[in-house]
């Protein structure tokens, strides 16, 4: 079978419709900013997915890239070469998510870190509530679709590790070593650093990811 490109898997998510979540990429900036990202991770031989739950409403939403709001797309270092390749920024204002904050404040300071990662998600839409600025965990029937998906992804970039941030993420790692055809290794539990979880996030991190001086790290990021 020919390998998915990066191009066919961004119309493949913008046509996929949904009845109960929000799909960003039928949308030209988060469809770009996609593009962007796992051009330039491609570029860097990404070898570690970490994948979290699914996309915020304050976030990938909007910027179409995982654990990412438009203060990160706008401001971070990471992201200065991308913004410079086409990178579509957007208003900062009401598009700063505390996830994404708390993880790059984080992984911010280890540069070396970042061009090895690809950040996904095991629903990659965005599951609303009620109303728009809302979240809610996926449905099983969601989590289903967002494992090919997933899968597709593995079809694209070379990863020797993957590991779950949140139980969602975890879950859906272990599913898939059960039965798809992905790499052999032991996925790693990273937890979450929402509600109350920062401060084991770093311990998890600094394990999963063999960041030296992790007393250090951790010292310095619990009095910021």
């Amino acid at each position: 079978m020919e390998k998915l490109s990066i191009f066919e898997f961004i119309q493949n998510l913008a046509n996929i419709h949904l009845e109960k979540a929000y799909n960003q990429y039928i949308n030209d900036i988060p469809k770009n900013n996609l593009h962007c990202y796992l051009i330039h991770q491609m570029k860097a031989k990404a070898d570690i997915l970490l994948l979290g739950e699914a996309s915020g409403y304050a976030g990938c939403r909007y910027t179409g890239i995982p654990f990412t709001d438009g203060h990160v797309l706008s401001t971070s270092p990471f992201y200065t070469e991308m913004r410079k390749e086409g990178l579509m920024t957007i208003p900062i204002k009401n598009h700063i998510e505390r996830t994404a904050t708390m993880v790059y404040k984080f992984l911010g300071i280890h540069p070396t870190i970042f061009p090895r990662v690809v950040f996904w998600n095991a629903f990659p839409f965005h599951p609303f509530d009620t109303t728009p600025d809302s979240n809610r965990p996926p449905k099983p029937e969601e989590l289903e679709l967002g494992r090919n998906i997933v899968y597709d992804l593995f079809q694209i970039f070379n990863f020797k590790e993957y590991h779950g941030i949140g139980r969602c993420g975890f879950e859906t790692l272990q599913w898939m070593k059960s039965n798809k055809d992905i790499p052999s290794f032991e996925p790693t539990f990273i937890k979450h650093p929402s509600y109350g979880g920062i401060t084991q996030f770093k311990i998890d991190v600094c394990n999963v990811l063999h960041i030296k001086n992790e007393q250090k790290t951790l010292n310095f990021m619990v009095k910021k």
